[in-house]
């Protein structure tokens, strides 16, 4: 956006803008998606810039970037079956989640998402933003720092040391979600030789 984004427009033109974001708001929270859809026009753009004073949204990194095609791509991914199903099983990972877990890089632990079992609407919506980070729909620097991890040195019994990666830990209660639902395909995917899932003490087999 320029820095100097005002415009001059009458108070009439305003309130009109005014009133449309706010129905678009309501739209969304109700997920009326078709309707939602339909309050663009065919060569309208769904744009949120990656940065506050960015004025170009084609060739340049975005947040959202998509035309009609893209979003409706977006709309029936979310609605997928599956993706209901993993985001409530993420809920259910929040609420019922391991004690005294190591934290992420960021510090963050298990027991302070575990709250939200206080705050259902908190909890679904949660649920609904971690599915979305499973498919990737996050900004790219989001992305990047939930597939870090924290290094950590465990002294085994035998004096020699065990490297630990400790990662995001929305990160792996959308990891656990996901393997909860999908537990058989993605053992099929990985074969025989993977250890993460469905597998008893996983790599210290």
């Amino acid at each position: 956006m320029p820095k100097d984004n005002t415009l001059n427009a009458s108070a009439d033109t305003q309130r009109a803008v005014e009133q449309f974001l706010y129905r678009q708001a309501e739209i969304l929270d109700e997920r009326r998606w078709d309707e939602w859809l339909n309050l663009f026009t065919g060569d309208g753009f769904y744009w949120m810039p990656a940065a506050a004073d960015q004025e170009v949204g084609e060739g340049q990194p975005n947040i959202f970037w998509e035309d009609l095609y893209l979003m409706d791509m977006r709309i029936r991914r979310v609605e997928h079956p599956y993706a209901q199903k993993v985001a409530k099983a993420i809920c259910r990972c929040i609420v019922r989640f391991p004690r005294m877990a190591g934290p992420g890089p960021a510090g963050s632990r298990f027991e302070h998402w575990g709250a939200l079992r206080y705050h259902e609407e908190g909890l679904q919506a949660a649920g609904v933003v971690l599915t979305r980070l499973l498919l990737g729909e996050v900004p790219e620097g989001v992305l990047e720092a939930h597939l870090s991890g924290r290094l950590l040195a465990m002294r085994k019994p035998n004096g020699k040391l065990r490297p630990l990666a400790c990662g995001s830990v929305l990160r792996r209660l959308a990891a656990k979600g996901v393997c909860r639902v999908m537990s058989k395909e993605l053992r099929k995917a990985g074969g025989q030789r993977q250890f993460g899932i469905g597998r008893k003490a996983g790599t210290e087999v």
